[in-house]
């Protein structure tokens, strides 16, 4: 068994993974919710945001893309801002211990 710490971690290579898979899962969620309106189901889109009632089948792709990308940019930018904060801390007290073992 070896024991490392985790010291920094790159903002940017943790906003190209969140980001990316932000985006991916958004834009999936972001025409299965816009495309809700086709199904007929309007006690759901009652509770849905804005985006999602407001979409017309027109639409769907569009809204359901900009969603996702929304979402991606969001989620994206939100860890890149962990990974800073982290690495402040990190710095102060020291990083995370990890334990890895060998095979």
């Amino acid at each position: 068994m070896r024991k490392v710490e985790v010291k920094t971690v790159h903002p940017i290579s943790v906003f190209r993974f969140y980001g990316g898979t932000g985006i991916l899962l958004g834009v999936i969620g972001g025409i299965f919710l816009a495309s809700a309106n086709r199904l007929e189901v309007p006690a759901v889109l009652a509770n849905l945001p804005f985006i999602a009632g407001a979409a017309k089948a027109t639409r769907v792709i569009f809204l359901g893309g900009i969603t996702g990308v929304m979402y991606g940019l969001i989620l994206g930018l939100g860890s890149a801002l962990s990974a800073l904060i982290y690495n402040i801390f990190a710095s102060l007290f020291g990083g995370i211990d990890v334990t890895l073992n060998e095979k």
